[in-house]
């Protein structure tokens, strides 16, 4: 085995941890580990075909890399938004968007806000969960 066959293998394995991470939840589409392995994986690939050429293969790594690199100019865009309009309670060492995996903190939130974020119930759902009166 060569060395283009090798660092063919290392971008597979690339791809399999990438799509095995987002799948079972490790990963997020924001996560900066599956963002670099998208982008590993198919570079590595293209080194490999400068090798042994295929342009079915060729095609997918370039577009495989030109969606990752759209999607990841979306993310910083959307980060440096977010940054800009981060409100001013935020304290210094709080990032104002939660780390990819991070559970969502809803502390912040007034009841109203989270009154409004509950999905209605029916009647019927509603009348079962109510407490039994005590008049008769």
């Amino acid at each position: 085995m060569d060395l283009p066959d090798v660092v063919g293998l290392i971008g597979v394995i690339c791809y399999q941890i990438a799509y095995a991470g987002l799948q079972l939840g490790r990963f997020q589409q924001t996560d900066v580990r599956y963002i670099g392995l998208n982008i590993l994986g198919p570079g590595c690939l293209l080194f490999s075909l400068f090798f042994y050429f295929n342009l079915a293969s060729f095609i997918t790594q370039v577009l495989w890399i030109s969606l990752t690199a759209i999607g990841l100019i979306k993310i910083l865009r959307c980060r440096r938004k977010t940054d800009h309009t981060a409100h001013a309670d935020t304290a210094p060492d709080e990032s104002p968007l939660p780390l990819p995996g991070a559970p969502i903190r809803t502390a912040s939130y007034s009841p109203e806000q989270r009154q409004h974020a509950r999905p209605k119930r029916s009647r019927r759902a509603r009348a079962r969960h109510r407490k039994p009166s005590s008049r008769h």
